[in-house]
């Protein structure tokens, strides 16, 4: 909303000289009136209903005549048309100059004119997809996102199924409508005398004045809604930031951050040698796999307290496991977690992930796992069953010690959707190049990444989609299929899970391979917040990940562990296991290590830019951009429904300098280490 007040101070809505013909003459006021009489006042009036209308089909009705509720409703729908009905007065009071300065030149007259009825077309229009847009994203379309959204032959699968029949019919008949109405109000009613319009034009700038104060008064508590973006104008702020300047400098950072709260940043190679500890088993295994799960968070695990039946497979692993029940992925997108998972380093804190490479956020110094574990022998596999070339992944992943990298154009079979092939078939070609090594004599490590987990969800032809969600009923906007639909997935991914491990047992490798099972972000099904799909938000079900460490020798009776990470403490926890010295430049720090900070940092910047940090039970969020706290307790909170950062000032403060400190040091190095 702060991009749009910007953006200019209009102080009247359009000319009543140049709006209004002298007479009505409504038998020649159709859109092809050549000469003077070209007035814009039903341009302008329909284009302000149609972007009311788009807001309106946000909040839907009110849905109750209780005068509380329709007085929250309309100031709620005052705040987010201010910046629109702004707008249209700047817009039409443009057309309306532009009309009156051509009036010696008819034929020029009429060009514009036309031009000016295909501006309010094409604002329509967006506006209705804005709408629908919205409804998925809780923000406008930017440069920035759709610099982002990647190929279109990765994403169709995603987009696709919000093109209904009914989006179609309003983005068709929207505009057409609009056209309809500017030429029956011409044709019919004509044009109020300029008396009226004056009149009518001065109450405008009165109420539109008033609006925008108003919207403004409130700016502070309204910024702390999850759709406080709604009350940007959208076709606005597309333009904006396709056409103007953009500052990159949009965190507002806390001052007299204590110089100590770097220290959780530093690398391996610039902190003091931890104390010696044991860990809490004997022996070291000879192989790894590292598999993520794309898309999977905790919320829908059974392995995690889920009422759900996902995980049965897992849950029984467990049993040969060590599972971590507090690791976050550092944000909601894939990209981003595979230089934290691969460099043990904090990936740099830009969406744009569409930049040219030089500037590409996937381009940052580093040493991964899968350098460190070459230089010890080992032979090196990445593998997935999407698109390693969705945002230059593989960019990121070639000449880094990997032996060979696979994805979706390598390995034989059919597409399930647009993002890749089943998880099945990249199982299959795990266990084949598993086995081009017949005596297993040389380690191995493989980086493996799942795929059907990711929104559309397919099933797998054969499978039949059951109803695992009982009679879960979430309240709107959640919905019930697609949660149901997710869960079958989770159940498939789990017999995936079993399949290697079984292959694994089959070839007398279960007891020399560690495989880390663990999820590159979550998944929002708009429960128990508003946030679908991933990116977005900072709550549990976004960024809270699985963390399971199986191996049957090393943990015969299976263990629980409380430790709060990041994914950047996988390597360095990997490494530990095998013996291995952590590589220099990780930051993240063995899970076993006693002295490591007990804290996790994330953020998310897809409309705001949120800095996040877990610490014991408290999860904190600081919008850098709103400037709003947030504070939630999740021994007594699990679902953050209960914000109590009003009851404790001094804890947010502490929180948010560190938050404050975390993204200064990735701001000042440009990446997650020190080059």
């Amino acid at each position: 909303m702060t991009a749009i007040h910007r953006s200019g101070e209009a102080s009247s809505h359009f000319s009543s000289s140049t709006l209004a013909s002298p007479t009505l003459a409504p038998a020649k006021s159709s859109l092809a009136q050549p000469g003077r009489r070209r007035p814009v006042f039903w341009l302008v009036y329909w284009l302000a209903i149609a972007l009311i209308i788009s807001k309106v089909y946000h909040f839907g009705w009110p849905g109750s005549s209780h005068p509380q509720r329709i007085w929250d409703y309309t100031c709620d729908l005052l705040v987010a048309t201010a910046a629109d009905n702004l707008m249209v007065a700047i817009l039409g009071l443009m057309a309306a100059c532009s009309i009156l300065l051509l009036r010696r030149w008819p034929k020029a007259q009429r060009i514009v004119w036309f031009g000016w009825v295909a501006i309010c077309f094409i604002f329509v229009l967006y506006a209705i997809a804005s709408a629908v847009l919205f409804n998925f994203t809780r923000a406008p379309l930017t440069r920035d996102m759709l610099r982002s959204a990647g190929a279109w032959a990765d994403m169709k699968s995603s987009v696709l199924p919000y093109c209904t029949r009914w989006v179609g019919t309003m983005v068709v008949a929207g505009p057409v409508a609009y056209l309809l109405l500017v030429y029956l109000s011409r044709r019919f009613i004509g044009m109020p005398r300029p008396a009226v319009i004056s009149i009518v034009a001065g109450l405008l700038i009165v109420g539109i004045g008033a609006q925008v104060a108003y919207s403004r008064d409130v700016q502070h508590e309204w910024a702390r809604r999850a759709d406080h973006r709604i009350a940007l104008n959208p076709q606005w702020t597309l333009l904006a930031t396709c056409l103007l300047r953009q500052d990159d400098e949009k965190l507002h950072i806390p001052p007299g951050i204590p110089a100590s709260y770097d220290d959780d940043f530093k690398p391996v190679r610039e902190r003091a040698k931890s104390p010696a500890y044991s860990l809490p088993f004997a022996g070291h295994p000879k192989h790894v796999i590292l598999y993520v799960l794309e898309s999977t968070g905790t919320q829908w695990l059974h392995l995690y307290g889920s009422p759900f039946p996902t995980t049965p497979n897992l849950d029984a692993e467990s049993a040969h496991s060590l599972v971590f029940d507090n690791i976050y992925s550092e944000v909601g997108m894939t990209p981003s977690a595979l230089v934290a998972i691969n460099s043990c380093d904090y990936a740099r804190t830009i969406w744009n992930t569409g930049a040219d490479w030089p500037d590409h956020p996937l381009r940052q110094p580093g040493t991964v796992i899968s350098e460190v574990l070459k230089q010890h022998g080992y032979r090196t596999l990445a593998i997935t069953s999407s698109d390693f070339r969705f945002a230059r992944q593989l960019d990121f992943l070639q000449d880094r010690g990997f032996d060979q990298i696979l994805d979706k154009h390598d390995m034989k079979g059919p597409e399930l959707m647009s993002w890749g092939m089943k998880d099945a078939d990249m199982v299959d070609n795990l266990l084949k190049w598993i086995d081009r090594d017949p005596g297993h004599a040389t380690p191995f490590f493989a980086l493996c990444w799942t795929n059907q987990t990711h929104h559309p969800y397919a099933m797998t032809p054969s499978e039949q989609e059951k109803n695992l969600v009982g009679d879960f009923r979430p309240p709107p906007p959640a919905r019930r299929d697609d949660i149901n639909r997710y869960l079958n997935i989770l159940v498939e991914e789990d017999r995936q899970i079993e399949r290697l491990l079984n292959g694994l047992r089959a070839r007398g490798l279960a007891d020399d391979t560690l495989v880390i099972f663990t999820g590159d972000h979550g998944e929002g099904f708009n429960w128990p917040h508003e946030s679908f799909g991933h990116g977005f938000r900072l709550y549990e079900e976004n960024l809270h990940v699985p963390c399971v460490f199986w191996n049957p020798r090393l943990f015969p009776k299976g263990m629980r562990l409380p430790a709060v990470g990041n994914h950047i403490d996988l390597g360095p926890t990997i490494t530990d296991i095998l013996g291995i010295a952590p590589a220099g430049t990780w930051q993240g720090h063995s899970l076993f290590d006693p002295s490591r900070p007990n804290r996790a940092y994330y953020y998310g910047a897809f409309d705001d830019y949120l800095l996040g940090v877990r610490e014991g039970d408290w999860k904190y969020t600081y919008n850098a951009t709103t400037g709003y706290d947030q504070l939630y307790n999740l021994r007594d909170d699990p679902h953050e429904s209960k914000d109590v950062y009003a009851q404790h000032p001094e804890i947010c403060k502490e929180m948010r300098d560190r938050a404050g400190a975390w993204a200064s040091h990735l701001e000042k190095y440009g990446a997650g280490v020190k080059p």
